[in-house]
C-alpha cells in the first residue's frame, strides 16, 4: 500500500466508524418500533426525545438542589398512561462530580387520585452499620421539608423502602406496593444475573447489588419510578443491540404493569 493510500485510508477511518454507528442506530430503531408492538399496538418511541424536566420536579424525588437535566429515548403508551426515559441529573461543580442522579425514570397515570403524596427511597442494609446512616442523610437531603417519615401496613415493604408522606395520616394501596415490591425483586434478579456474568446490558457494571436500585414517588394520580444505574436502548457495543433492545422491552413490561393497575 502506498503513503497516499495509507494516509487516505487513515482519513477515512472516522467517517467510515461514524457512518457505521449512524446505521447500526436506524437498524436499532428501526427493530426497538418492532419489538414495542409485544407491549401494545400503541406504543411510540422517539430515541431524541425524553420526559421534560417539569415533570421529574414534579416527581419530588429530587428536592433542594440545582441540577443540569438531560435525557434520551422516550418510550410512551396513552392506553397505558407510561412514559419513561433515560435521565441523568447531575450539579454544575464539576463534570467529574458524580450524578445526582443517573438511570430510568418512569411516568404512570393511574386513575384513583391519591388522597396524600408519598416518596419512597432504597433503605440501605448493609452490614457495616455506619454506612446505611450516610446513604439515609444523602437522600432524606432531597425530601421536601413537609413530608415525614411513615410505617406502611406492610412489613416487607418497610424494610426494602423508607417512606415520606405529605401527610402522616396518608396510607399506601396495599395493592400498589404488592405490584412496586414485585417490580423490585424482578430489577434485582437482573442485576444479580449481569453481575454474575460480568455482561452489564442494562445495569451500570458500578451498581450496588445488595440494594433495591428502585425510587418511588406518588402525586395525586401520577406514579413516578427512578431505576437508578439503568440505560434502556443503550448498547456498549453494536454487536450487544440486539440483547439491548430485548431487554430493555422486558423492562418497559415490568414497568407497564403498575400502569394497568387502572
Amino acid at each position: 500500500m502506498s503513503l497516499l493510500s495509507t494516509l487516505l485510508f487513515l482519513a477515512l477511518i472516522p467517517f467510515l466508524k461514524k457512518n457505521k454507528h449512524y446505521h447500526s442506530q436506524i437498524w436499532q430503531n428501526e427493530n426497538i418500533k418492532k419489538a414495542l408492538n409485544k407491549i401494545s399496538s400503541t406504543s411510540q418511541f422517539y430515541p431524541d426525545n425524553h420526559i421534560p424536566e417539569s415533570e421529574f420536579i414534579r416527581s419530588s424525588l429530587y428536592n433542594n438542589v440545582e441540577f443540569q437535566y438531560s435525557g434520551s429515548h422516550l418510550f410512551q403508551d396513552e392506553a397505558l398512561n407510561i412514559r419513561i426515559s433515560n435521565i441523568r441529573i447531575s450539579q454544575e461543580i464539576s463534570s467529574q462530580h458524580p450524578p445526582i442522579f443517573d438511570g430510568v425514570f418512569a411516568k404512570i397515570s393511574i386513575q384513583s387520585e391519591a388522597k396524600h403524596n408519598f416518596i419512597m427511597k432504597p433503605a440501605y442494609s448493609y452490614k457495616n452499620q455506619y454506612l446505611p446512616e450516610i446513604f439515609k442523610k444523602l437522600f432524606q437531603r432531597y425530601i421536601p421539608e413537609d413530608f415525614s417519615t411513615i410505617t406502611t401496613s406492610n412489613e416487607k415493604f418497610n424494610a426494602v423502602f423508607d417512606v415520606y408522606a405529605q401527610d402522616k395520616e396518608g396510607k399506601l394501596s396495599p395493592r400498589l406496593m404488592l405490584q412496586i415490591l414485585k417490580l423490585k425483586d424482578q430489577l434485582m434478579e437482573i442485576m444479580q444475573k449481569e453481575k454474575e456474568s460480568g455482561k452489564y446490558i442494562v445495569f451500570a457494571s458500578h451498581s450496588l447489588l445488595n440494594n433495591s436500585p428502585l425510587e418511588v414517588s406518588i402525586v395525586k394520580n401520577n406514579v413516578f419510578l427512578g431505576i437508578r444505574n439503568m440505560k434502556l436502548f443503550n448498547p456498549s457495543l453494536v454487536r450487544n443491540i440486539k440483547e439491548s433492545t430485548n431487554k430493555s422491552i422486558e423492562i418497559i413490561q415490568m414497568i407497564s404493569h403498575i400502569g394497568r393497575l387502572n
